[in-house]
């Protein structure tokens, strides 16, 4: 049996006055390379080794760049006066700009430090992973000091000791930490969970314990079980809070991303309420990166929020798919959703990893500008980890950019309806599709497991599974621009 629908591309929601990121477009500008096709490694002011984080202080507007194989942190200036190649003003974790050794253990080394963070004071959280501990700085952008001493210590009862411990006052590898809804939150990535720390503004000795766990069920446990579910997390890798309170975690293991709302007021081991990455939570397929769609991750990394707007977006390094998504209104997104935007690639399905202006090669970490928030986001920062980068994207205007196209859905052509009845156990589901930017993809998405490829675009096909009852499957079309139709859903109903 033959189901024929029919897929139509038409322009809708786009302001042509509104300043926003376009799918495929390219950075701005880059520090760490004084080119955008230039990709190698070094130890200098100008220069970065793999970096894996990037921060800006809220307060002044500089930006933080967690140097992870030179084992420090160097700050740059204003980000409105940041240009293409340009040097660091200071540096933290090493006593000058040519030095990049891992040292023991101190309040003024690092050892491959990746995430870093601020809180709305001024603090510098960085994520000291290879030694086990968060450090803060209450200074760092005013500091003229190269190699200056951290004020607080987490994760260790003092600055010198590195043990890998599972306890309320200990960490395992710690990624990444974010700030919000009055919580330190850290990645403890090797203990699968992730911890927080209350008060922030109110954290004054060091070592403290934790007063919040999720990914386990109490501060003592850190397995990581085969089958992911709500409850359980398979190394974390980024975080990210809304003004809300909301809490998304990258659970890169598991190839997903999970929100927890009003995190804060939640109980110990409470399991999260939405999944992005995966059609459920005890799913985990990793995607390969040959097999890129609006709406997998592969081995997702660092996170951030744009709260600018009337609703929070939120964005994701998707590490081995070599790209940048954004996925909108994440407060009230449903489970497995598709991005809104793709960065890095021209389209959704594409995964090339070369060093230009508009491609990457294992983004680490994601940034928003914080300082110059206004009703439009300003600037998003990329750290581009395999081509030893970071990138800056600003949003485009009408006047930089064609308007896209977005798309709505038409059909079916027979019936008058999307719901359809058969005896059969397969049916072959049939449309066409049209667009004006051209089309790249037609996707499907059946009662179980995520998107796949149809057969053909301009006229496509798919052999659909019916088991008894009613089946649900979802079309999309993805065209040239990167962009995503409306969904189409078709009800087949089974007779037993």
């Amino acid at each position: 049996m033959t189901f024929r629908i029919l897929l139509s591309m038409l322009a809708v929601g786009y302001s042509a006055s509104a300043a926003d990121f376009v799918t495929g477009q390219g950075a701005s500008s880059v520090i760490g390379h004084a080119v955008f096709t230039d990709s190698d490694p070094s130890t200098s002011a100008s220069t970065l080794w793999t970096p894996a984080g990037v921060a800006m202080d809220p307060t002044t507007g500089k930006v933080f760049v967690a140097d992870y194989n030179n084992n420090r942190v160097l700050r740059y200036t204003n980000a409105a006066a940041l240009a293409t190649g340009a040097s660091a003003e200071v540096v933290f974790g090493q006593t000058s700009f040519s030095n990049g050794n891992s040292h023991s253990a101190s309040s003024t080394t690092m050892s491959t430090p990746e995430g870093v963070a601020f809180d709305q004071t001024g603090h510098l959280y960085v994520a000291d992973t290879g030694n086990n501990r968060v450090l803060r700085f209450d200074t760092p952008s005013t500091t003229t000091v190269n190699g200056v001493a951290a004020n607080l210590v987490l994760g260790q009862g003092s600055f010198s000791t590195t043990n890998a411990v599972v306890a309320a006052s200990g960490m395992n590898r710690p990624t990444a930490v974010a700030v919000g809804g009055n919580y330190v939150w850290v990645a403890d990535s090797n203990n699968h969970r992730v911890i927080g720390f209350s008060n922030p503004s109110g954290i004054t000795t060091s070592g403290i314990n934790a007063n919040k766990v999720l990914g386990q069920p109490n501060y003592t446990s850190n397995s990581s079980p085969l089958i992911p579910n709500e409850f359980n997390m398979d190394s974390p890798e980024g975080l990210a809070v809304t003004k809300a309170g909301t809490l998304w975690v990258s659970d890169a293991g598991y190839n997903r991303l999970l929100r927890y709302k009003v995190a804060g007021s939640a109980v110990n081991g409470t399991g999260a309420d939405a999944v992005l990455g995966q059609p459920d939570f005890t799913s985990a397929d990793p995607s390969d990166s040959t097999n890129a769609t609006t709406t997998n991750l592969h081995s997702p990394e660092g996170l951030a929020i744009d709260d600018s707007g009337s609703a929070a977006s939120l964005w994701v390094a998707d590490h081995d798919h070599h790209r940048v998504l954004r996925y909108d209104d994440v407060e009230n997104i449903e489970n497995d959703a598709a991005a809104a935007v793709v960065l890095g690639q021209s389209d959704f399905i594409s995964d090339n990893s070369d060093a230009t202006q508009s491609t990457m090669d294992q983004p680490f970490a994601v940034a928003v500008d914080t300082y110059h928030i206004t009703a439009t986001p300003e600037t998003l920062w990329v750290v581009d980890m395999g081509n030893s980068r970071v990138l800056r994207f600003s949003p485009q205007t009408a006047s930089q950019t064609t308007p896209p196209p977005a798309a709505t859905l038409a059909g079916p052509t027979i019936g008058g309806s999307t719901h359809y009845k058969t005896k059969k156990s397969k049916v072959t589901i049939k449309g066409s599709a049209s667009g004006a930017a051209g089309l790249v993809a037609v996707q499907y998405k059946g009662p179980k497991g995520g998107f796949r490829a149809a057969s053909g675009t301009g006229s496509w096909s798919f052999k659909a599974q019916c088991k008894p009852g009613k089946n649900r499957f979802t079309v999309v079309a993805v065209d040239a621009l990167g962009r995503t139709s409306a969904p189409l859903t078709i009800i087949v109903k089974r007779a037993n």
